[in-house]
Order: C-alpha cells, then structure tokens, then sequence
C-alpha cells in the first residue's frame, strides 16, 4: 500500500525523509514473497525521489539510507537505488568514518555489480579525504561489509582506505569486532591494500591481552579461505595456532569445519601446519573426552576435509585426518552431493601412502552410496580430483562403484579425461563398470581441460 503513495506524491521528499524511509526498511529484506514484491515496489520508488530530490542529502541522510539495505539481496530495484545514491554521496563534504563505516555495513549482502562498485569508489574516496580517526568498532563493521561485494579496483580502494585508518589507530579491537574484521575479507586474492589490512590487523590480534574466544578464532580463519598463503595472512597463522592453543571454550562442529575451510588456498605452508596441528589438537581432546560442542554435521565434516586440500602427506595432516575419520562414520544425516565432492576434494595432496586419507575415503563410500541426489558432472571432476593419487586399493575400488550409478547420470561437462586415467590405472570389476558407464554416456576428451581446471 505504500508504495502506490510514494510513487503517486507529487511533493518531493527531503534528504531527511528519504534516509528515514530507507533506514525503516532494514529489517525488511527476509520477508516472504509477498512482502518481497512490496519492498521491491518501495525501493523502486524511493530511487526515483532520491534522483528527483533537489536538495543535498547530509551524511546521516546517506549513512541512514545505506543502512537500510543491510537484509537486502542483489536486485534491479537496489541497483537504481545505489546508482541514485552516488552522485549524493559525491556531494557531501563532512562525511565521517563512522558514518561511512555504518554505510559500508549496510552493503553486507549484496554481491558486485556496476552500481556497487560505484557507491564503493565513492565512498572509498570521502574516506580518504577524511582526517578523523576511524573507531574499531566502525571498522569490523566497514569490512563486514565487504564480504560479498567481490575482488576488483572499487573494492580494493574502499580495503585500501580502510587499512591506512586502521594502521593510523592504536585502538584495540573488540574480539566481535575482530572477528567481523575478518569475514569481510574473504573475497580478495593477495594484493596490496589486502596485506596493508592483514598488517594492521595482526597487530591487533598481537595486542589481545584475553584469549580470543572460539567463534573469533575460527571466523577469522574461515575470512582468510581466499588469500591464506599470501604473505600478510601467513605471518597472522602463527597467532592463531596459538589462540586455538589457549583458547578456554569447547570448539563446535560448524566452528572447526569454518576454521578448516579458511586453509584450503594456503599452500601447505609452514605457518598453515601450524593451526593445522592446534585445530587437530582440537579434534582429538573432543573425540579423547567423548563431548563435543554439537553433533557431528554433514556440511562441517565436510569443510573440514575441504580445507585440507592444500596439505600433502605431513604429520599434522596424518593427525588431523585421523581425528575426522570417526566424525564423518558418526554423521547421522545424509551427505548431500556437494558435501561428498568436497569432503573427496579435500584430498587433492594426498598420496596412497597416506592412511588417513585411505580411512576417509573407505568412510565416505556408504555416504557417497546413500546420496540421494545425484553428483553432477562438475562434483564427479572434484571428487576424482581427490581420488587421483590415492592409488588402486580396495577404499578406492569401492568408492568408484559408489560413484559409477552417478557417472551414469553425469552431463556433458564431465570431465571424462580425469576419469579415464584415474580408472585406467586400476583393475577390477569396479574400475571396469565405471569405464563402461563412462563410455555409454558418449564419454571421451571433451570438456576435459576446462573440468580438471574446475575440479
């Protein structure tokens, strides 16, 4: 009803209004379809008076507005909206980092697009042009933010500016804080303005006088998974193998499973063995004690394997391995397809004369057999990406038969490369089935380069 209003009002609204009709709408955006439709109308509506408006908006006006769109998704009506935004943004001679810090965390859910690539520029550039300090809690909040907003030049701008505020303040960080600091990062690569961050940042973690709590640990491990063998991220591991140490709480299932995820790009490094050792110290003082933070989930044991696909045969990868081997017999629930492809992904480094990764792969069998929906071409790339150099025993014979009714049902994008030489290596009924659904399904070299990339 309200947006017929909106759009028929033939008076304008003020900046004021504006930012207050936009900041009511905050808790609106994980409303059901109806309600969707409505708040989509709403936002429509409201860019076209932000584009009409005459006079400026305040930084409060903007800061109110940007707020507003916290619970929004991506969509064509907030694309208008972010676009009618900018140029008012660009007015404004007075904008604080708190305030800007507060409009960046309103942009938390929406992904990259034109429009937020704008209103980050702009927004990056009032930041720099700004001689106040910014406060750490505005921080955490300015970089949560960025969680979805993906790696390019807009967003690096906006990182850049936030890590030269962040290395010009000496405030600690509270751990929530922190822990938003970190998520925030999880789409950039290494990069300039992403190690001038992880610098700063790791002197506040340094400067922690508590023990990081276990959600803090394992989120901020969990914002490195795209950038955790850069140089920046690998001098803040050591930190937190030794909070994982220290930490007094029990670790839950989903909190391990993010911490393990966080790892899966750091090459293997000798600061990554670090928490691998702390975080499978975890594993095995919960499965010693027989008590756990939580059941075993299907989804958290598989992050977990995930994150070790950087890590060849080493002991600590020997320790780990061998503490998640009962949690994944222990699930109760299903495995759905994806979590089966990247739980056998997991084990991309490993050898076959790696026990461990032996173990996983015999538990995981009834759990790929039991899949109720079946693996798609791009998981059957990930799951023989894992199996490759696991050799041709019977874990892996058995495997292969659990995935050869999903080989059947496999699309074009499989990549049949992979597959042939993984069971071309090896002999047994197993082997031969699986080449014979390969073959029934027009199998051979196509689409192969492109799937073992993907896988």
């Amino acid at each position: 009803a309200l947006a017929p209003k909106v759009q028929a009002s033939t008076s304008g609204l003020s900046g004021q209004e504006i930012g207050n009709a936009l900041y009511g709408l905050q808790r609106c955006g994980g409303a059901p379809a109806a309600g969707s439709e409505a708040l989509r109308a709403i936002l429509a509506a409201l860019a076209e008076k932000v584009t009409s408006c005459a006079e400026p908006l305040s930084a409060q006006n903007v800061t109110n507005a940007l707020q507003g769109l916290q619970t929004c998704s991506d969509g064509e009506e907030v694309q208008m909206l972010l676009f009618a935004l900018v140029p008012k943004i660009l007015e404004i001679s007075d904008f604080s980092p708190q305030q800007i810090g507060v409009g960046l965390y309103g942009l938390n859910r929406l992904g990259d697009s034109s429009a937020l690539r704008e209103v980050l520029q702009a927004l990056a550039q009032k930041l720099s042009e700004s001689r106040e300090e910014m406060p750490s809690a505005n921080l955490g909040m300015a970089l949560f933010g960025l969680q979805r907003c993906g790696d390019h030049r807009a967003s690096r701008l906006a990182l850049g500016a936030l890590a030269l505020k962040a290395s010009r303040s000496e405030e600690p960080l509270t751990h929530q804080s922190l822990a938003m600091a970190f998520v925030g990062l999880q789409c950039f690569v290494e990069c300039p303005e992403l190690e001038a961050m992880l610098a700063a940042l790791r002197q506040r973690v340094l400067a922690c006088t508590e023990p990081l709590p276990a959600h803090a640990i394992c989120t901020a491990l969990y914002g490195l998974q795209r950038c955790s063998a850069s140089p920046g991220a690998r001098a803040l591991l050591p930190a937190f193998a030794r909070a994982v140490d220290s930490c007094r709480e029990d670790f839950s299932e989903r909190q391990l499973g993010s911490a393990f995820y966080g790892l899966r790009r750091c090459g293997g490094s000798e600061e990554a063995r670090q928490v691998l050792a702390a975080l499978a110290r975890r594993l095995e003082g919960s499965a010693a004690s027989g008590e756990r933070a939580g059941p075993c989930q299907s989804q958290s044991v598989a992050n977990m394997l995930y994150g070790l696909q950087c890590f060849s045969d080493c002991p600590e990868l020997s320790a780990a391995l061998k503490a998640i081997v009962p949690r994944v017999s222990a699930c109760g629930e299903p495995f759905k397809n994806y979590e089966v492809a990247m739980a056998l992904q997991g084990l991309t480094s490993c050898s076959e004369a790696c026990p461990g990764a032996l173990a996983v792969v015999a538990a995981l069998v009834p759990k790929a057999a039991s899949c109720e929906a079946p693996l798609s071409a791009h998981h059957l790339n990930m799951a023989f990406s894992g199996l490759q150099n696991l050799g041709t025993g019977p874990e892996v014979r058995g495997m292969i038969a659990a995935l050869q009714i999903h080989i059947e049902k496999a699309g074009r994008a499989l990549n049949s490369v992979l597959l042939t030489r993984v069971l071309e290596a090896m002999s047994g009924e197993e082997a031969e089935a699986a080449l014979r659904a390969l073959s029934g399904r027009g199998g051979g070299s196509r689409g192969g380069a492109a799937g073992a990339q993907r896988a």
